[in-house]
């Protein structure tokens, strides 16, 4: 099944099952496969295998196993403004911004911090 998650408020996040859409792709003729309700969405990424959902809001990253739409895991204090999977899904990669901006690297897996890498070229005195 194909699905595509829209983010319709900063509350909801809906899946849909995109091989029931219209040519028009009008959302009211897709099947609405599951809704997840959590605060403050800023994005949302798919594993590259699609097996897993990553849900960024403005502290942390939640994620979902989208074949029972279990969670998998959060990562609290992640509050990164960006964040992607790494092509195998090993790994999920934010960026945080401060004094200088930093990239964090977690477990594709278990959410457990891997690595946190300091761009210190971009630091303000």
């Amino acid at each position: 099944m194909r699905m595509v998650a829209f983010c319709i408020t900063i509350l909801h996040i809906i899946m849909f099952n995109v091989t029931t859409y219209a040519q028009d792709t009008n959302i009211e003729h897709g099947d609405e496969v599951t809704h997840l309700n959590v605060s403050n969405v800023i994005q949302t990424e798919w594993s590259l295998d699609l097996s897993k959902l990553a849900v960024l809001t403005g502290e942390q990253i939640l994620v979902w196993n989208t074949e029972d739409w279990q969670l998998l895991y959060t990562i609290p204090d992640a509050y990164v403004y960006e964040m992607a999977w790494h092509p195998t899904g090993s790994m999920i990669a934010g960026l945080r911004a401060g004094r200088s901006e930093e990239l964090w690297v977690w477990d594709g897996d278990t959410g457990e911090l891997q690595d946190q890498m300091l761009d210190n070229y971009l630091k303000i005195s």
